[in-house]
Order: C-alpha cells, then sequence, then structure tokens
C-alpha cells in the first residue's frame, strides 16, 4: 500500500487528509450505531453494519471532495440576489 504524500512544509495533502478524515469519521459512526444496545448478548454484528456505515460516510466525503467555490466559480455562479428572490416567492 502506497504512504501519503506530504507537503514539504511537512503537512499532510489534502487527499491525505480527506481519506484519514473519512477513516476516522466511519469509525466513529459505525461505533456510535452500537449505543442503543442493551448488553453485549445484543451485540450482532453483521455485513449490513459495514454497508450503513458507507452509506453514511459517501455524501459526507463526496461533498467534502468537491472543488471549493473560489472567485473563479463565483464569476459563473447566478447573482445573490437572483437567488433571494427565488426564494421570496416561495
Amino acid at each position: 500500500m502506497g504512504q501519503m504524500h506530504e507537503h514539504p512544509n511537512g503537512r499532510m495533502s489534502a487527499y491525505g487528509s480527506l481519506v484519514l478524515q473519512t477513516v476516522i469519521s466511519g469509525i466513529v459512526m459505525y461505533l456510535v450505531m452500537f449505543v442503543m444496545i442493551d448488553s453485549v448478548d445484543s451485540f450482532y454484528n453483521n455485513l449490513n453494519m459495514f454497508y450503513m456505515t458507507l452509506m453514511m460516510v459517501a455524501p459526507m466525503a463526496t461533498l467534502t471532495a468537491r472543488p471549493p467555490f473560489d472567485a473563479m466559480n463565483r464569476e459563473k455562479a447566478l447573482p445573490s440576489s437572483s437567488i433571494v428572490s427565488e426564494f421570496k416567492l416561495i
């Protein structure tokens, strides 16, 4: 398995940080699913629990990995006044 590439200043790359954040969030979400069990006897681990964790982590990772909304994208976006006027009509 490859190593995560680091920047010259010692910081992790953006994608390495995303992978680390996604893995940690996935572990936390997996463990949170078991908060409401009564006892250790009620603990049943199956593949559906893993699928549920992926269903929770996938949208979070997708939204985090999208390109940032910067000045270049701002020129292509609608003016804020038109967005506000659309909400006033509703």
